[in-house]
């Protein structure tokens, strides 16, 4: 019996143990949605290192906590918005107003895009006009044919 032949076989990558710039600098543009093929690609790393920093615990961690940040940050400028609104629709109004005033204050342009964009949000946009026809061969070349007497009375 013949003994099998040992292979060579690659080290086993170990995960972080700590992080480093490069590896803040992935976390980053992970985040802000860069693609992991274009990090790589800008940062000399192979897809294969990229994945063991990404599914590292401490690399995990360390997203976790961005993302957390980020949900807050997202669920503040919510609440600010909300908080804003009835003072965004007072100016509305009153740019909208039918008064003198807001006919010498505010800039017909600007007066008549808001209309518009406040008509066009509470659903009474501009009429989208489609024509759809199912025509015989035989229609198409009468409407051929009356193209060309009208085109060469």
């Amino acid at each position: 019996m013949v003994a099998p032949m040992l292979t060579p076989t690659a080290p086993v990558a170990q995960p972080l143990q700590s992080m480093w710039d490069r590896h803040y600098e992935i976390a980053r543009r992970l985040l802000i949605g860069d693609l992991p093929a274009d990090i790589c690609r800008d940062m000399n790393i192979t897809p294969g290192r990229m994945s063991i920093i990404r599914h590292s615990p401490i690399f995990v961690e360390h997203m976790n906590r961005l993302q957390a940040k980020c949900d807050s940050k997202a669920v503040e400028v919510a609440e600010r918005i909300q908080r804003c609104a009835p003072n965004s629709m007072k100016v509305l109004e009153d740019i909208v107003a039918d008064t003198v005033e807001a006919a010498t204050k505010y800039d017909p342009r600007l007066r008549a895009k808001v209309a518009m964009d406040n008509l066009d949000r509470a659903g009474y946009g501009a009429v989208q006009k489609s024509v759809q026809a199912i025509m015989t061969p035989e229609d198409i070349d009468k409407l051929k044919l009356r193209r060309a007497t009208v085109v060469n009375p």
